[in-house]
């Protein structure tokens, strides 16, 4: 037998969260909206200058796996390889026992004092 959830039927202005979804049906006036979504902010383009609005986030260190990597090949290192770099690095987080790191880092830490 099949077995179905009935859900009571949705009301204007009301919000429910689904298993992978929102249904939203609430009504927003145009200030609510405008408190979440701006648009067109900038008026004249020609007017807009890296003073009013301030310079990106600008790097300028890099790994050292990003160098040794250009010295040994002598080029720029390319971008599929540098996401290469990054996403094995990202996912040795994931696989870290963080409990048995934080035991290490006790551990050293407990025996550095005694050096004093």
């Amino acid at each position: 037998m099949i077995q179905l959830e009935i859900e009571p039927a949705l009301n204007p202005n009301e919000t429910r969260l689904q298993p992978s979804y929102r249904m939203d049906l609430r009504n927003f006036t145009e200030k609510e909206y405008n408190k979440f979504v701006k648009l067109n902010t900038v008026n004249d383009w020609s007017q807009l200058s890296w003073k009013g609005v301030g310079r990106p986030y600008e790097v300028t260190s890099f790994a050292q796996e990003k160098k040794s990597w250009e010295e040994v090949n002598q080029q720029s290192l390319p971008a599929n390889i540098s996401w290469q770099m990054f996403n094995k690095s990202f996912h040795e987080w994931f696989v870290k026992d963080v409990p048995a790191e934080m035991d290490k880092s006790k551990q050293n830490f407990m025996k550095s004092l005694t050096n004093f």
